[in-house]
């Protein structure tokens, strides 16, 4: 119970923080692919839990540390194309 209320505020602050830093205009189109990562993280985080019984932590920390690179490697190069002048 404590999870979900925990979660909840910080989706609640999250998505304040979007509406506050983004208009109209730009939130319309960037809304969906904030949404999307969501649902694609959701849907990952599910797949990984199953793998936890089937690995060793080790290597799970270092597809980890993969991911988190890639996801940043991938936010920089997104930058060009989210916020147009």
């Amino acid at each position: 119970v404590i999870y979900s209320v925990a979660f909840e505020l910080v989706m609640l602050h999250f998505w304040s923080f979007v509406t506050q830093h983004f208009n109209v205009l730009e939130g319309k189109r960037i809304f969906p692919v904030i949404a999307a990562g969501s649902s694609v993280g959701y849907i990952l985080s599910g797949v990984t839990t199953t793998l936890v019984a089937f690995f060793a932590t080790e290597p799970l920390i270092l597809v980890w540390a993969i991911g988190s690179l890639a996801a940043a490697y991938m936010s920089v190069r997104l930058e060009r194309t989210l916020f147009r002048p």
